[in-house]
């Protein structure tokens, strides 16, 4: 305890570079960004139990982020609790992720606790190295992708189960290297100048995950991210970054025009032809409401498939894309923790996004806060897909929340244009 006092600035700074190498090596690497994630939570966990302690008389001062992290306590009690009760199912996959996705959200809490309570120890050199660490590695992330695709693979999955998982991940680490690029640069021309290259690293890796969704609203992300934070600069060059975002936001869509041009067509023949991707997924939402239980830990996998896979067959022409899939998920976060972990799961999702957007957007926090960029997404891409399932995941976000909470204190404000 008296090492943490004492060196704490080190200690913070050095955690602070050690979550940014975790953050960005999540995209191609495995095994170490979960060791350093761990090693950091152990430090937070005794820095927030020693400020708990020291502070035990003192009023809370922050009501939005106790808030927060009693939701995130409250996410991994649902999931453990979850996974202590249903221990025996054939789904071992979906059961362990889950646990290990809860034991990350409680870990998480001490972290973000720990970064948000000491952010005015992070100096600018720390700062500097890990945005161009992330930076580093999305561009390594986008040759790597590039290497894949043109090895035949259509739809780039990364280090990731699916094309669809590793499109939100890149989502949440660009978006996460934009809001500390901002918190060390500012409005400055260099800072406008990162915004656009990181925007077209993500776009880019986004085209290549060919995923909907992310196509959609990762522009729209980038658009309120900019109108939010850029806004004292030149009205030449806002106007400039107006028509880049015009290009952006309809470019986009149209360098996957064939499987978005798809999503018309699929919905025009669900009555004739639902064996598609769009019709598997309103099969999928309908069988998966009708397999939902409102008991307060919910219910296995395999009780879930088995009331899924009935009502498939039943009402749903037997639908092969969506029997097959509604076994690993529900593709919407919301009615995936209803149908498995009950009342207690969706309460906690609930509150989870809830006071995430509360935080984010209080008082306090002002334009030093980029939680709402994480907390925003999920819940948008957990509309059509199920984010928060994959242990990994979960990781990510947890590492992003953590270094959204931070906040560098200039001694000196760039110039700004």
């Amino acid at each position: 305890m008296n090492l943490i006092r004492s060196q704490h600035k080190l200690i913070y700074n050095t955690c602070f570079l050690a979550l940014a190498v975790a953050l960005t090596s999540d995209l191609f690497l495995q095994g170490l960004p979960e060791k350093l994630f761990y090693l950091v939570s152990y430090v937070g966990i005794i820095f927030t139990v020693h400020h708990a302690w020291l502070n035990r008389r003192l009023p809370v001062e922050n009501h939005a982020l106790l808030a927060f992290m009693i939701a995130l306590v409250l996410m991994a009690a649902a999931r453990i609790i979850w996974g202590a009760c249903f221990k025996h199912t054939d789904w071992k996959d979906i059961h362990d992720n889950y646990v290990v996705g809860g034991k990350r959200f409680l870990l998480a809490a001490f972290i973000l606790f720990w970064f948000y309570k000491a952010r005015d120890q992070l100096n600018k050199t720390s700062l500097t190295v890990a945005i161009a660490l992330i930076l580093a590695g999305l561009i390594y992330t986008l040759w790597f992708a590039f290497q894949a695709h043109a090895n035949n693979d259509p739809r780039i999955k990364l280090t990731a189960d699916a094309a669809t998982t590793a499109s939100y991940l890149t989502v949440f680490v660009s978006l996460t290297c934009l809001y500390l690029a901002f918190q060390r640069f500012k409005s400055s021309a260099f800072s406008i100048l990162l915004f656009f290259t990181i925007l077209g690293v993500n776009v880019t890796l986004v085209i290549l995950t060919e995923t909907r969704s992310a196509v959609l609203y990762a522009p729209v992300m980038y658009v309120l991210f900019f109108i939010m934070n850029y806004r004292k600069i030149h009205k030449a060059v806002l106007y400039s970054c107006l028509a880049a975002f015009l290009v952006v936001i309809i470019g986009t869509p149209y360098a996957i025009w064939d499987r978005m041009s798809q999503i018309k067509s699929d919905i025009d023949n669900y009555h004739q032809n639902n064996d598609t991707s769009i019709g598997a997924r309103f099969s999928i939402w309908k069988s998966g409401w009708h397999s939902v239980n409102f008991g307060v830990v919910g219910q296995n996998s395999d009780d879930r498939t088995e009331k899924a896979r009935n009502y498939i067959v039943k009402y749903e022409r037997n639908n092969p894309e969506a029997w097959k899939n509604v076994a690993y998920h529900l593709h919407n976060d919301l009615l995936e923790v209803l149908s498995l972990h009950g009342v207690l799961g969706i309460v906690a999702l609930l509150s989870f996004y809830i006071t995430g957007m509360i935080f984010a957007l209080s008082k306090k926090m002002r334009r030093n806060n980029g939680v709402m960029f994480i907390v925003l997404p999920a819940f948008l891409f957990g509309l059509a897909d199920t984010v928060l399932i994959q242990g990994n995941t979960v990781l990510l976000i947890c590492i992003c929340l953590a270094m959204m909470v931070t906040a560098y204190r200039h001694g000196s404000e760039e110039a700004e244009i």
